[in-house]
């Protein structure tokens, strides 16, 4: 892993979860990122830093990072389209969770849902949508039988803590939604079926 990269990275999404809260001024910034558990390496930030930084943050994120000089702070500009952007929300999400998860245990009053049921089987199902590959598994739905299927993955899905894969069923040629937790024995294929 490139760790510089990794670090800047870190430091783009705490300059936009701060400043998607409230304006701040360089001095703010400056402080809060001293103090914060993303700074993990205590490092002090300099204007010049901070302005490369903020250019990274933009360009990873497509924001637009003002100095706005009426109140003397910076501020993201386009900030009603960053809201409505669900990647970013759970990129944000993750990011604060993974700040208070080593803590969590030792808080009695926050009560976390069990994580979503097969998310192992997200990583072959997306290799397989980007490399159009036809998928085979065994599927076992609530009523029926275990079948085989070969699939043509197009997208996920998580709705209500479940992950599911849509896509079209090869050998009846429909449209087809299935539940990633009643997936069995997931395999990329090679050859489709007769």
């Amino acid at each position: 892993m490139n760790f510089k990269w990794y670090r800047n990275t870190k430091f783009c999404v705490w300059l936009i979860d701060s400043l998607m809260r409230k304006p701040l001024t360089f001095l703010e910034i400056q402080q809060r990122w001293e103090q914060s558990v993303s700074n993990d390496e205590g490092a002090k930030l300099f204007e010049r830093s901070f302005n490369r930084y903020r250019r990274h943050a933009e360009k990873l994120f497509e924001v637009f990072i003002i100095f706005d000089k009426r109140i003397g702070k910076y501020t993201i500009a386009n900030l009603d389209d960053l809201k409505g952007n669900k990647l970013l929300g759970w990129i944000l999400s993750s990011y604060r969770f993974s700040h208070i998860a080593s803590d969590i245990r030792k808080k009695p009053y926050v009560k976390l849902e069990a994580p979503a049921p097969a998310s192992e089987l997200l990583d072959p199902i997306l290799e397989a949508i980007e490399e159009k590959t036809v998928l085979n598994f065994d599927y076992k739905s609530h009523y029926k039988d275990v079948k085989k299927v070969y699939f043509l993955p197009v997208f996920v899905k998580l709705c209500q803590q479940r992950w599911y894969v849509i896509g079209m069923n090869i050998k009846t040629g429909q449209e087809r939604i299935y539940s990633l937790e009643r997936i069995q024995h997931l395999s990329k294929d090679v050859e489709l079926p007769n």
